[in-house]
This record gives C-alpha cells, sequence and structure tokens, in this order.
C-alpha cells in the first residue's frame, strides 16, 4: 500500500465522512464550545474551527448564533461543508487552510476563540509543527482569547485501536479498519477502507499533557487548564480524551 499523507487521506474520506462519522455524537462538542461562555464572557463572539471536517459542528453552532470560521487543510472536506451550508444568510463560512500556517492577518482576524477537537492536534507529529500551531493561534487571538483544542490518550489507543481490525457499516457506508500502536514512538497508524476499495491510513501522535502545557506557554498563553473532555473533571489514568483550555493575556 502507498503511503498517503493525512491531507490525501482526507480528500479521500470526505464524500463518506459524514456516513462513517454518523455514530458520533457532535453535540457533546457542541457543549463543551457553548460552556467556554462561562469561561470568558464573549468567547463565542468570533470563533474560528480548525479541522473543521465537512462543516457539522460549525453548522450547530452557528444555530446558536455563533458567529464562526471553519478551515481544513483537506480541499474535499471543505467543498463538502460548502455544499452542506448552502445559500442560507447566516451560514458558516469554510476555507482551506494547513492548521500550522493559518491565513488570516493577525490584525484583521482577531477571534474571540480558537477550537480544534476530535482529535485535531493529534495529527501533528512533531514539536515543532506543534510550536507552529500555539503560536499562529495565539498570534490570531484577542486578548484573553481561548483556545480549545482536544487530544486522544494513549489509554484510548489501547481500548481501542492498538492492534485491532473491525469492520462497520454506518450512514449506509461500510468501512473496514486496522489499528496499530508504535509505542515507543507514540504513534498511531490507522488504516481504512471503503466498500472494498483501496485502503488509505492516517497517523495520529499522543502529546502528554505536559508536553501540551509547555507548548502553549512556549506560545505565550498565560493560563492553561487540561481536563478530561465532555465532563471537564480532573485528568485520570482512565482519561480517554483530553481537553485544553488555553487563555491568552
Amino acid at each position: 500500500m502507498r503511503r498517503t499523507t493525512a491531507r490525501e487521506t482526507l480528500d479521500a474520506i470526505a464524500p463518506y465522512y459524514d456516513g462513517l462519522m454518523q455514530r458520533i455524537d457532535y453535540r457533546r462538542w457542541e457543549e463543551e464550545v457553548l460552556r467556554l461562555e462561562e469561561v470568558v464572557p464573549g468567547a463565542l463572539d468570533n470563533v474560528l474551527e480548525i479541522g473543521c471536517g465537512t462543516g457539522r459542528l460549525a453548522k450547530q453552532l452557528r444555530r446558536h448564533g455563533v458567529r464562526i470560521i471553519g478551515c481544513d487543510w483537506s480541499e474535499r472536506m471543505v467543498a463538502e461543508a460548502v455544499k452542506k451550508a448552502g445559500k442560507a444568510r447566516n451560514r458558516p463560512r469554510f476555507v482551506v487552510a494547513d492548521m500550522r500556517a493559518l491565513p488570516f492577518h493577525p490584525q484583521k482576524a482577531r477571534f474571540t476563540t480558537v477550537v480544534a477537537l476530535f482529535d485535531t492536534v493529534n495529527f501533528l507529529r512533531t514539536r515543532k509543527d506543534l510550536d507552529r500551531l500555539m503560536s499562529g493561534v495565539n498570534d490570531l487571538l484577542c486578548d484573553g482569547g481561548i483556545f480549545l483544542f482536544d487530544v486522544v490518550t494513549e489509554r484510548n489507543i489501547l481500548n481501542h485501536f492498538a492492534d485491532s481490525s473491525w469492520q462497520e457499516i454506518s450512514g449506509g457506508v461500510k468501512s473496514s479498519w486496522r489499528g496499530r500502536y508504535t509505542r515507543d514512538r507514540k504513534e498511531c497508524t490507522v488504516e481504512i477502507s471503503i466498500d472494498g476499495g483501496p485502503s488509505v491510513r492516517f497517523v495520529e501522535h499522543l502529546f502528554t499533557t505536559e508536553e501540551l502545557a509547555l507548548a502553549t506557554r512556549r506560545a505565550g498563553f498565560s493560563t492553561t487548564r487540561t481536563v478530561e473532555s465532555y465532563s471537564w473533571r480532573e485528568v485520570s489514568d482512565t482519561t480517554e480524551r483530553i481537553s485544553v483550555i488555553a487563555i491568552k493575556g
């Protein structure tokens, strides 16, 4: 199998993405983002979503009156998001963007919140790329702005992906999956075949809470809170997904 880049993989699965993700409860992320108003009033005045995929979360947030722009480095994902958004006056805006080099001018795009959810940050595989993301987001946030992102933990990988293979039928899409975890590199490789077609794969890198906290500090964030996703309880050994709330200022 030819090695595919993350962008190529996302382009390949874009037409099937909503079917593949039908079982995912996006309300959990929707509620988590809306909860940011409790952290900083006005946090949802101007939001950027990194890794927006086909725009499902952005569309849900727009129903709450959230002004939001979604970006993704997959052109086909963005095309699906634009198509789904239609021509409504209050539709979200979607753009193609690499999260390591966000195409917004810091003086013209002052976001109150930036979010990167559902493993988006796990697609970064080096400290350099992580730092580029953190610095770029910090530059685009207004003072007091929030960067909310989540990452999967090793517990999640061991429970669901390491040395595993399975098949799913979701949203009318039949898919075959195979996961492999390389523990010394903290990398999980997942191969996906849709409707018996050729396999594509993506690699996710695991970051420790310490690495993430250091990265936010290097970028200039003043406050960082690390919690268990959705519940916002203290992180434990059984936590499968971590949310990080970093505040600029």
